[in-house]
Formats: structure tokens, sequence, C-alpha cells
């Protein structure tokens, strides 16, 4: 770790994340390992605890051996982490008070409080979500009219089937059961085709984006319950059509 003599003496020591050291080592046993940057060799002291954040990719280095290198000892930015989310509040006005003891000029300096900037991405995050679910909905409305829509036709076209069927006995729950089953099959096909074209739609993003994305198995399995749903609402009509018919019709 970065100790007060690395401090005062200006050593040329940084601490790295993990990610860092994945790239430049393809190793985590990086302790006593030295890389260069803006020209100068650093000797790796620490290696941070892996978190799946922006820590895995950073470097920290001696504040005076920063500011040697970039000859400047401004600095622009500093983060003061509060003990609990309880005192969130209490350390922002600490920390604006000390602030306005330093500098005497409240209009130098600004104070982001991070919880407030969360607030705001969960707003917009809802926002974009309730938009969403508005889009999913009226997909969803088309989709279930067009399946109503094919199984009017097939009952149209059918005719003659339900006819001998009920002539030789069969039911109108029945016949109510298989235009149903045939309205759910359509929807579920619809639906594996989608997360197949989503699944597709991912990969090609991920590779362009660098990243890995994969679809939740939890959330393909709720469209899915919702395709059968889809399907028995919307096929009730068509499959109650199809079940009043006479034999004699």
């Amino acid at each position: 770790e970065i100790v007060a003599f690395d401090l005062d003496w200006r050593t040329y020591t940084a601490v790295i994340g993990t990610e860092v050291a994945g790239k430049l080592f393809e190793s985590y046993d990086v302790i006593g390992k030295t890389f260069t940057m803006s020209g100068h060799t650093f000797t790796i002291v620490g290696l941070l605890a892996e978190t799946g954040s922006d820590t895995d990719s950073q470097v920290l280095i001696p504040l005076t051996t920063a500011q040697r290198i970039a000859d400047s000892t401004a600095i622009t930015t500093a983060y003061v982490k509060a003990s609990s989310t309880n005192t969130v509040d209490i350390a922002q006005a600490q920390t604006e008070s000390h602030m306005l003891q330093l500098t005497q000029d409240e209009d130098s300096y600004t104070v982001y409080n991070m919880s407030e900037i969360l607030d705001t991405l969960d707003d917009v995050v809802g926002t974009l979500s309730l938009m969403l679910g508005g889009i999913a909905a009226i997909s969803l409305l088309v989709g279930g009219i067009g399946i109503m829509n094919i199984m009017l036709v097939s009952v149209a076209e059918r005719t003659r089937e339900i006819g001998i069927r009920k002539a030789i006995g069969a039911r109108r729950s029945h016949i109510m059961m298989q235009f149903l089953i045939e309205a759910c099959v359509l929807s579920i096909l619809g639906g594996l085709i989608g997360l197949g074209l989503s699944a597709l739609g991912l990969q090609i993003f991920g590779m362009i984006s660098d990243m890995t994305i994969a679809i939740e198995w939890r959330a393909a399995v709720v469209a899915l319950l919702f395709c059968v749903v889809i399907g028995v609402a919307f096929g009730s009509y068509p499959a109650a059509k199809a079940s009043k018919m006479t034999p004699i019709e």
C-alpha cells in the first residue's frame, strides 16, 4: 500500500485495480512488478480488491508524485465518503463549511451529493421504463389482435372439420380447447422467435461495444408466460365462436 514515506519522498509506487493487472500482466500476482506510465517506471505495491466497478480499472499513485509529474499542485476534484447513508447530509454540510473556510468564496467551488444524482438517474430510468412498458403493451395488443384475426380465418376455413368433429361426438369444450391450444402455440412460437432475435441482437451489440450481455432466463420465462396469457385472451373469442357452431352449418 501507499504510505506516508511515499508521499514525503515522492516515490514512483502504485496500487492498481484487478482489470489493470489482468491487461498488463494477465495475472493477479503483481506485487513488486513494474510498468511505465507518463514516461516514468512505477513499482506496484498493492492490488485493489475486485469490486466489478470502475475501481477495477484504477491506478493510484502518491499525490506528491502526481503533482511532480503534472508540474502542478492544484486539486480540481476531491471525493468525500460519509460514514453511512444516514450521515450523507451532515457530511455534505460539513464539506461545504470546510470549503468555505478554505476559499472564502462560495462561488469558487461546487459540492455535489451523489445521492441526489442517483435520485435523478432513478427518475430517468423510471421514465424510460414506463416508456418501454408502453411500447411493449402496444406490441402485445397488436400481436394479440393479429393472433385473433388468424384464428378467426382458421375457424372460417375449417368449418367442415368442426362440423364433422361435432357430428361424431365432440363437445363444445373439445372444440374450444383445440383452438385455444392453437392460439397459445402461435403466441409461444412468436415469443420464441422474439427471444431468438433478441439474443442475436444482444450478441451483435456486445461485439460492437466490447461488452458481455445476456438475456436473464427469468425474464425469458416471464415473457413466454405473457405469450400464453395473450394467446388465451385473444384466442378465446375465435375458440368460442368455433365451439358454438352447429353440425348443420
